[in-house]
């Protein structure tokens, strides 16, 4: 008997009790050398089978009845595995099993013809079945060669007349609908069944053949073929024969082919992509998106990965604005036996010796941390700038050509002549995740270029973006900066390795602020990833990320590059574009008082700022500059200079995290000794990032803003507006406080969830305004009657796609439409299920704000938090990265299980109601519904509510003005006990 409890034994034990049963016995001699072989033959051939039985006797190949009962053992929906395909190789394999089987002797003996005729038949079966694919094969391969559809709908169609039955007096339910719709419909309008057939194609098809009305109707149907689903209309005919046309049935199906979706021929594609695939290098999946744009094909990817590149492609195209991206193409190619190019050959080796022996070391002496060049491109402009005029220069392929490949076993090795002992890659981008207002942003953002464009005249348009922070080590300790594992630089092969500390952990950092000033294009196809690029790299201790900061270096840099008189912008409508980080949320009051203050202090006549949804960082042009800045940045390590007071370095080697450091940055001396500390590796780096270019447009650094610019620049918020505003206290509720604040942004601002928009009054307006009396328009009188605030993404009737610009643009919308407005709150994660950490009071210890919404999450853990578990906690605070509904550490992160949240919750959410009922820790008052803790409502209406109910929830004033009611729970049983007494 077979051992184990797998398919396989138990079927091999079904076949041996099958011969047992049935008298097909083995002499105990022959036991060992036939009966085992025998078995195994006859159980691999039936296992192959096993789930394949009612697929062969669809095709009228039934297995022998004998064989019949071994099936149900290999179920693969058991096993939630999808059910394997038959192929022509396994098959053979199979009859060539039983074919070998029949040789055997034993088959020979009389008592074994029986079994021996069943096997085959048995063998019969797959090979008619082989048949049967092979000849569906020949048959696949003929029509993809051909060159138009098998099936076409203007002579594949059937239209069938369905004579009215007057003794219809009851549909049937299943009819129900499509009676109602179609009634409502006059003669000759055809109505697709589309949302009325039943799922089976059984059903449906008898569905098909019971229709009955009380009225004529005519039934359009026609299948492409394969396993697309046919298509079917039904119109309604007049009564009367003779009132019927041939004209307006010709009419409709000549409407109802123009709008049928168009299949296509492999050897049609085909030819589509070999034809201009010869003529530029562009990839497969670019062609084969533009043959179904171009033919409107509904044709089925060939397979499962081209499906998923296809999407891909598809995406990016659909959301992106610049397609140039997936181009390489290459120009001056060289010729390996010319010496044309020696004279730069021979500069470039001199400069590789020259680099080579200035490399900086590291701790053991022979480890450089910066690479030779920044990239191919960046090497040859170096190379030149060497050389005299009049030299021949060869192009950068040619050049790559000639290191060392990063892959000697490639076919692509073979191309490379290995002159230079170097080698160099290329960086490589990829997509990233989704949320559900990605296409409501998107075509936000569509919206935003189109207005661009259409005052491109008088209009200045950035993308904002900060890079992840660049890591600084401490002294004689480089950390890498983080994009080696992406990219290769050209490094020599012999001599100095490039290594770094193997931890990322650092206190000390620099941020990279880059602003593209877009060259708007005259078409909003076009690409707007072009233009002049602003580098500014702030320290994240001293100069962190604010709107206040960001909002005085866009005016330092206008007033630098993009003013006559260094004052005011010399265009008047100013646009930003930002990822929607903490510092460009569009619904914080500091990022409205930040663009504000941007607003007066250029006197523009509109300023707009708009963000990306989240996780959609990547569809901002500015995110595209962040793999230029890679270059400059790849196979890089950093550290700061050493202290010059010890007391200083040793205070700052015992922090723990990066509060701990900017507390003591508040000590003049230590402030002085760590900038100090850090001008080399500023400066470093700006030297490099003024070394790239966009399209040949080089990089600009910029300074960052000092504390008394940020002051200075928000003096003019004191000056023009309330003088009691102070610089930390820019919240909603401060704003709500300030009068004149409030009326200039109730006249002026315009204010959704992803966009803040801020525009004078017109000359022509009924009422004063002291603003614009102060500071008139500055636009041309033929520009105001034109200019508007960019409207919010509209819904077209059938809520399936957007209203174009055109048919909005000068209209007042809201984003009523955006998705997450129209959000349920959060309902359970599988992962709060999963948790083993119970998420209750008990286990509160601490809470995260959400970067979105600014709601508090709490977090938990199964015991106290330990000491670096707190520090873990607080470093997820300090990156501003947590987002209601995620999860606080990474999967591959220790404290992943450790230490949660509730992942169930979304920006709608009311607050946790462990909030409030914390028993280790007792957290701040906040409102129930946004979780502000400024303006709680305190009355006598709430001083009520505590008296009758066990729990009240905090009511801010703002959401109780929105008709939010506060949140009560276990209604106290007060009448009872007086009724007692």
């Amino acid at each position: 008997m077979g051992k184990g409890r797998g398919v396989k034994p138990r079927i091999y034990n079904a076949v041996i009790e099958m011969m047992r049963r049935d008298g097909f016995m083995f002499r105990p001699s022959i036991v060992d050398s036939v009966g085992k072989k025998v078995v195994s033959s006859l159980t691999g051939v039936l296992y192959y089978l096993d789930p394949h039985h009612g697929r062969l006797l669809a095709r009228v190949c039934k297995v022998p009845t004998r064989f019949g009962e071994f099936q149900g053992y290999n179920d693969f929906k058991k096993k939630k595995q999808a059910e394997p395909r038959m192929n022509i190789q396994s098959l053979e394999e199979q009859a060539h099993q039983l074919s070998e089987l029949l040789l055997t002797p034993w088959f020979g003996h009389k008592d074994q013809a029986v079994l021996a005729d069943d096997i085959k038949q048995l063998y019969d079966v797959i090979c008619k079945y082989i048949s049967y694919l092979s000849a569906q094969q020949t048959k696949n391969a003929q029509h993809r060669e051909e060159l138009e559809p098998t099936c076409n709908p203007e002579t594949g169609f059937i239209l069938r007349t369905i004579d009215a039955d007057i003794n219809c007096h009851t549909i049937l339910p299943a009819y129900a609908d499509l009676k109602d719709d179609l009634s409502s419909l006059g003669p000759y309008e055809p109505l697709s069944l589309v949302d009325y057939l039943p799922e089976t194609r059984y059903k449906r098809k008898h569905w098909l053949l019971s229709i009955k009305f009380p009225y004529p109707v005519a039934l359009y149907s026609y299948h492409p073929g394969g396993q697309i689903q046919g298509f079917h209309f039904v119109l309604k005919l007049p009564f009367v024969k003779e009132h019927r046309s041939n004209d307006d049935i010709v009419r409709v199906v000549s409407q109802i082919h123009k709008d049928m979706p168009k299949y296509s021929t492999r050897r049609m594609r085909k030819e589509f992509i070999d034809r201009y695939s010869n003529i530029a290098n562009v990839p497969p999946a670019l062609l084969r998106d533009m043959y179904r744009y171009l033919t409107e094909d509904f044709s089925s990817p060939e397979s499962t990965i081209q499906n998923d590149v296809d999407q891909r492609v598809f995406k990016f195209l659909s959301e992106c604005d610049d397609e140039a991206l997936f181009f390489d193409l290459r120009t001056m190619i060289g010729h390996a036996g010319s010496t044309e190019f020696d004279q730069f050959w021979e500069e470039l080796d001199k400069y590789f010796n020259e680099v080579s022996t200035a490399a900086q070391e590291r701790r053991h002496g022979e480890n450089t941390f910066l690479p030779f060049a920044i990239s191919v491109s960046e090497l040859r402009d170096t190379i030149t700038s060497r050389l005299p005029d009049n030299i021949p220069i060869p192009s950068t392929e040619w050049i790559r050509l000639q290191f060392w490949p990063k892959h000697p076993t490639s076919n692509r090795a073979l191309q490379h002549t290995g002159r230079f002992k170097a080698r160099f890659a290329i960086q490589q981008r990829q997509l990233r995740a989704d949320h559900e207002d990605s296409k409501f942003a998107g075509w936000q953002f569509r919206l935003l270029k189109e207005f661009a464009i259409k005052h491109r005249d008088h209009c200045i348009m950035f993308c904002l973006d900060d890079k992840a922070i660049v890591p600084v080590g401490n002294p004689g300790l480089p950390i890498s900066t983080g994009v080696r594992g992406h990219n290769s630089s050209i490094t020599t092969l012999q001599g100095n390795s490039m290594n770094a500390l193997d931890h990322d952990f650092h206190l000390c950092g620099l941020i990279p602020s880059v602003a593209l000033k877009v060259d708007q294009p005259e078409s909003v196809s076009e690409s707007f990833y072009q233009g002049q690029i602003h580098v500014t790299l702030k320290d994240k201790i001293l100069s962190p990320s604010s709107p206040l900061r960001h909002g005085c270096e866009m005016v330092n840099i206008v007033r630098k590059t993009y003013s006559q008189n260094e004052v005011y912008c010399d265009k008047k409508i100013m646009i930003q574009y930002t990822d929607g980080g903490p510092d460009h949320r569009t619904t914080y009051g500091s990022v409205w008082i930040a663009s504000i203050l941007q607003f007066a202090a250029l006197d523009l006549d509109m300023f707009v700022t708009a963000r990306t949804a989240p996780m959609g960082s990547w569809a901002n042009p500015a995110e595209r500059c962040m793999s230029l800045l890679n270059l400059g940045l790849q196979n890089v390590a950093l550290a700061r200079e050493r202290m010059n007071d010890d007391t200083n370095e040793k205070k700052i080697g015992r922090a723990k995290c990066l509060d701990d450091v900017r507390k003591l940055a508040v000590a003049p001396e230590f402030r002085y000794d760590y900038k100090e500390s850090m001008k080399p590796v500023t400066d470093r780096l700006n030297e490099r990032f003024t070394r790239l270019k966009l399209k040949g447009v080089p990089v600009m650094k910029n300074d960052p803003a000092t504390d008394d610019d940020i002051e200075q620049f928000f003096s003019t918020l004191t000056e023009l507006f309330d003088e009691n505003m102070k610089l930390n206290q820019l919240r909603m509720d401060d704003i709500q406080k300030s009068h004149k604040v409030r009326d200039f942004i109730e006249r002026h601002c315009k204010a959704t969830h992803y966009v803040f928009q801020i525009k004078k009054c017109s000359p022509d307006r009924d009422e004063n305004c002291w603003y614009c009396d102060l500071r008139p328009t500055s636009l041309l009188e033929d520009v105001l009657p034109s200019l508007h605030f960019v409207p919010d993404p509209v819904l077209t009737p059938d809520g399936m796609h957007y209203e174009p610009f055109q048919s909005v643009y000068g209209k007042i919308t809201t984003d009523k439409d955006r998705p997450s407005r129209k959000k349920e709150l959060g309902a359970s994660n599988p992962r709060d299920i999963e948790h083993k950490i119970p998420l209750v009071a008990g286990k509160v210890r601490t809470f995260i704000l959400c970067v979105e919404c600014g709601k508090a999450c709490v977090v938990y853990s199964k015991g106290t938090l330990q000491a670096q578990e707190n520090i873990a906690v607080r470093r997820v605070c300090e990156e501003n990265v947590y987002t209601c509904g995620s999860s606080l550490f990474l999967p591959d992160s220790l404290l992943y299980n450790a230490v949660v949240v509730r992942e169930g919750l979304n920006c709608q959410s009311p607050i946790e109601a462990t909030y409030y009922s914390s028993k280790s820790t007792a957290f701040e008052q906040r409102c129930f519904y946004c979780g502000s803790t400024q303006n709680l409502v305190e009355d006598d209406e709430m001083e009520d509510l505590r008296q009758r109910y066990v729990s009240v929830r905090p009511l801010c004033v703002e959401c109780k003005a929105d008709g939010k009611q506060a949140e009560t729970r276990g209604e106290k049983n007060v009448g009872k006990k007086q009724r007692k007494k």
